[in-house]
């Protein structure tokens, strides 16, 4: 499935992000499709997701369509032995291609991730030509100085367990927390599955370049942008000193 993504600059939906759907007794998705699953099962279902996305990012690079991918890899998949089934389906797009619509985020990084798999994790993609992104738990912003070579970095709110749901002013007052760290380390912050619409006008107030969720729209079987485009989104202007980063031109 492909989630729309919401980007402040533009005030339009201007890109989707991969996100997959593993089957069996039940349907999971997203970050739970990997919940459980040992490094053979991840890298699969990141080499299926690399391969797809490749596809449609050609596919729409020549059919005209200037919006952007974001397709998130399990940083396990980026071991040495493993990296290239994920780099090589997009070393066959256009370089144009990469460099303006593609971005890899990597995610299942915590908190105990070794900092020596920190430092140089991001060296594969960068041959590339694509941004890299990063997705860090809401509660571990401090883990955002630690990363290099990265474009930007996120959270994903629905990896948050049922203890960590809380009221929208105290969800709100940690996302500030995790754009503070962001903007520190000179870098763009962005926010997933975010549920309520008000909420996502907020985040977008904030200073968060990119947001997305079932507060705004809901997945599609493909990236194709809807007759319109701009979604009226009351109060989500940005004020000049918290302007974000265009992830998305």
């Amino acid at each position: 499935m492909w989630t729309p993504i919401w980007v402040a600059n533009r005030r339009a939906l201007g890109g989707f992000q991969a996100r997959v759907i593993r089957m069996g007794a039940s349907a999971q998705g997203g970050v739970h499709a990997y919940a459980c699953a040992n490094p053979i099962e991840t890298l699969t279902l990141d080499r299926f997701v690399a391969t797809q996305a490749a596809h449609e990012l050609t596919s729409l690079y020549f059919g005209q369509q200037h919006m952007g991918l974001t397709v998130p890899v399990h940083w396990m998949s980026l071991a040495p032995r493993w990296r290239d089934c994920i780099r090589l389906p997009f070393e066959e797009c256009p370089d144009m291609a990469r460099r303006k619509f593609l971005k890899i985020e990597v995610f299942g990084l915590t908190p105990t991730t070794p900092a020596f798999i920190l430092k140089n994790l991001m060296d594969p993609l960068e041959k590339l030509g694509c941004d890299i992104l990063a997705r860090v738990p809401l509660d571990a912003p401090e883990m955002v100085s630690s990363l290099r070579g990265i474009r930007g970095v996120g959270v994903d709110l629905a990896e948050l367990g049922d203890q960590d749901r809380i009221g929208n002013e105290k969800l709100l007052d940690k996302l500030l927390r995790f754009r503070d760290a962001a903007f520190q380390a000179n870098i763009a912050c962005y926010v997933w599955s975010v549920r309520q619409r008000l909420l996502i006008s907020r985040i977008v107030e904030a200073g968060f370049s990119l947001v997305s969720g079932p507060g705004m729209m809901c997945d599609l079987s493909q990236p194709a942008l809807p007759e319109s485009n701009r979604l009226v989104m009351n109060g989500a202007a940005t004020s000049s000193r918290l302007r974000p980063t265009a992830l998305y031109n």
